[in-house]
């Protein structure tokens, strides 16, 4: 991404008109239809509707796991699709950090090792990865856990495990694709308001998709999404669209 910070009153992440089709003929498929949206840093949203709403092919756009029939998207001011397979997967490993429902954790690993195991393939040295899997796993209040693998730990522990290994990359950017979904309420809030603190403290923005409930408690905006195309965001304690703590953009200087 860009060297320069990127100003407060510029989003992070950006999408413009994105469209994505699947198929041609009687089996093509309108996944999004002209989806635009922008996300500041330190903000969370929350993406819901209905199963094939589109909620996780905007998720996978948006992480460069997949590209847009057209429209754009930028991330720190560069755009995704113009982007070689090469460079999309840079961007992944040290800019954005992936949460995912069923935890993807390595069962014969333990935790830290789990937290370690992306570094790995970011060419991170033995002793950094050791010490951001040691920081991060405390950051969730695992440290006395680090040792224990997958099925010793429980579904939130699980949970803690996956954020603190997308924390451990030091991204921009989490993407959460149900992060609650197989969590029981108690657990599931206990979740979200950990990535809430990750983006307060942080400073990552956090985009999610979820039907849990509770997420208005949560997230800065909530977009619904339905039939492919955006809903306007439900209204929240700040004016949508702009950033956290900002009621409208600054006037240029």
């Amino acid at each position: 991404m860009n060297a320069s910070p990127i100003p407060a009153s510029e989003p992070l992440l950006r999408a413009e008109e994105v469209t994505r089709v699947y198929g041609s003929g009687p089996t093509r498929v309108e996944a999004l239809r002209g989806v635009s949206l922008a996300v500041w840093r330190g903000e969370v949203v929350a993406l819901q509707g209905r199963s094939g709403s589109g909620k996780t092919t905007l998720l996978n756009l948006l992480g460069g796991l997949d590209r847009p029939t057209s429209g754009r998207i930028f991330l720190g001011g560069q755009e995704l699709s113009r982007l070689s397979e090469a460079e999309l997967t840079r961007i992944r490993r040290r800019h954005i950090g992936f949460v995912f429902q069923a935890f993807a954790l390595h069962p014969l690993l333990s935790a830290e090792e789990n937290v370690e195991l992306p570094l790995r393939f970011s060419g991170v040295p033995a002793r950094e990865r050791r010490e951001r899997a040691r920081r991060w796993l405390a950051y969730v209040g695992l440290d006395a856990r680090r040792r224990h693998r997958p099925f010793e730990l429980s579904g939130g522990e699980q949970q803690r495990v996956a954020i603190a290994r997308a924390l451990a990359a030091e991204p921009d950017l989490i993407l959460a694709d149900e992060p609650t979904g197989q969590l029981d309420s108690a657990t599931g809030a206990r979740i979200l308001q950990l990535l809430r603190q990750v983006a307060r403290e942080q400073q990552i923005t956090v985009v999610m998709t979820s039907h849990d409930p509770a997420i208005p408690e949560f997230a800065d905006r909530v977009y619904t999404l339905a039939d492919g195309r955006l809903v306007e965001p439900a209204a929240q304690s700040r004016t949508a669209g702009n950033p956290p703590g900002v009621d409208s953009p600054p006037p240029p200087r």
